[in-house]
């Protein structure tokens, strides 16, 4: 007799990384679903921007910032188009890394892809560069950014 098992899929790899997320971090959560991830494709599994949304969040919870932006960059070279919770891990991975010049770069680019920063977006670039008291600089960046929501 035979006994049949489930084959690995997109929705089981996207609720192991999605686990990943909330394992102790000195278990290194984020690593575990890197390799998660970068087993997909020997295993034929398609990616898609579920799974990066939980890598990209395991990495932003590991203080992995740069990982978060590799993945932003992997998603865009597998054609997969990056959706706000995407944005909005990099945001805060880059704010809680003090990367408030990327944080206004993602801001643009953000509008530049037709993907509408939200509160949690302004939120947390506006914290982030609020902290780094570059009083002056927020501002006129922030109102270019505003200009530039107002005028789409």
């Amino acid at each position: 007799m035979f006994e049949s098992r489930p084959l690995p899929d997109v929705i089981g790899f996207t609720s192991v990384i999605n686990a990943c997320e909330h394992v102790d971090l000195h278990v290194d959560g984020w690593n575990i679903a890197l390799h998660f991830l970068s087993a997909m494709p020997t295993l034929r599994i398609p990616m898609d921007v579920l799974v990066y949304n939980s890598v990209m969040t395991s990495c932003t919870r590991g203080a992995q910032w740069q990982l978060v932006l590799v993945s932003l960059q992997q998603m865009q070279e597998q054609r997969l188009v990056a959706d706000l919770i995407n944005y909005n891990a990099v945001l805060c991975a880059l704010k809680d890394a003090s990367q408030w010049q990327l944080s206004l770069h993602m801001l643009t680019e953000m509008l530049t892809t037709s993907v509408i920063p939200d509160v949690i977006s302004y939120s947390v670039a506006g914290q982030h560069l609020a902290t780094e008291k570059k009083a002056r600089l927020v501002c006129h960046k922030s109102l270019s950014v505003f200009r530039t929501v107002k005028t789409s």
